[in-house]
């Protein structure tokens, strides 16, 4: 099945842009003029109806310390959690490994990333950067991306991010 990948601004959406979509089905781009009063538009597939449909979450961190509760949050929450995949560009001192993102969830777990035992440490890809060489989100983000597979619907959040109960399903849901 033809997988159909929707990118939507939440800036465009509350400033009354417009943005495109690629319609994988179609092969052709489609516009899309948002309002305050506009609905979301239509999936192009049913696939979201689906529990196994894929939802990759993308984390960029700079020396951010909640970046692990917001992965323990993210599991936690979600209702499916062997359909999210997650990819962290995580700005840390790579010399120090101080507040490596991966590796403290894992603690916050009760259990070592070495062990091989940390909950849904294969769902997540981390990219550890010097924050040395940071240079800025645009450039977070634009690595973010490269960690994209397959994935049929992406998140972008913050690494100071809360989830709501259930928040897989309700964000799939029109």
């Amino acid at each position: 099945m033809l997988k159909s990948v929707l990118f939507v601004l939440a800036l465009a959406f509350q400033l009354g842009c417009s943005t495109k979509i690629f319609n994988k089905e179609s092969q052709k781009w489609e516009s899309f003029l948002y309002s305050k009063d506009a609905k979301t538009p239509a999936p192009v597939s049913e696939s979201w109806k689906s529990s196994t449909t894929e939802v990759f979450v993308g984390i960029a961190s700079f020396r951010d310390d909640r970046c692990a509760r917001t992965l323990q949050n993210l599991f936690q929450n979600a209702q499916n959690t062997e359909r999210i995949t997650v990819g962290v560009v995580n700005y840390i001192h790579t010399e120090t490994d101080d507040l490596n993102c991966l590796k403290e969830y894992c603690r916050l777990s009760g259990k070592a990333l070495e062990t091989g035992n940390c909950p849904h440490a294969s769902q997540i890809q981390q990219t550890e950067v010097s924050f040395l060489d940071a240079r800025g989100p645009g450039v977070a983000r634009y690595m973010q991306q490269q960690l994209v597979k397959e994935e049929e619907f992406c998140l972008q959040v913050d690494a100071h991010t809360t989830f709501a109960p259930n928040w897989d399903e309700k964000a799939l849901k029109r």
